[in-house]
């Protein structure tokens, strides 16, 4: 897993740079389904969605990176995972209806 996660960062460094500004890029809210309902055998429901903002995971990624603070694995990767979710979509090819814009 590691070795295709550096994969994954490399392209993204190589499309976006070092230090990407996600507000910049339309970061936002986002629909979010929460880590419980997200593996439940049912369809969600309607309250269980919630909203994710992608200029908070981008401050709690870079908040981890600054302060050395224990990892909460749970929390840290859901963060982690909305900034790549979004990112990807920033990836997607346009003629897909959820793409909102390409890389530079």
């Amino acid at each position: 897993m590691r070795a295709a996660v550096t994969r994954v960062l490399d392209a993204i460094e190589d499309d976006y740079g070092a230090v990407i500004d996600v507000a910049a890029l339309g970061g936002g809210l986002y629909r979010d389904l929460p880590l419980d309902a997200a593996y439940e055998p049912a369809p969600p429901t309607g309250r269980q969605l919630t909203c994710g903002d992608v200029l908070d995971d981008a401050a709690s990624v870079s908040d981890l990176t600054v302060t050395g603070r224990e990892i909460t694995l749970w929390h840290d990767a859901h963060h982690l995972a909305g900034l790549l979710r979004f990112i990807a979509n920033l990836d997607v090819p346009s003629e897909a209806p959820s793409a909102t814009r390409q890389a530079p």
